[in-house]
């Protein structure tokens, strides 16, 4: 199984879009700074199982992408 991790950048993408909730797959990370935008904003987080997410997701996943690294 591969580890997924939300960023930053990624919640920030749905604030802009004007959304207030997410999905994100079941076990992902979550970054601090991700945890931070989506408690002060009240977004509503919804775990869905791997493999359940819409084709057309809010966000973008990173999966097993080192730190730094650009997330096309």
């Amino acid at each position: 199984m591969t580890s997924v991790f939300i960023f930053s950048d990624h919640v920030k993408k749905v604030l802009e879009s004007g959304k207030k909730e997410i999905e994100i797959p079941e076990g992902a990370r979550i970054s601090a700074a991700a945890y931070d935008i989506i408690r002060d904003n009240k977004i509503r987080v919804t775990y869905v199982a791997t493999g359940t997410l819409a084709v057309d997701t809010e966000i973008d996943i990173a999966e097993n992408k080192p730190a730094g690294e650009e997330i096309s």
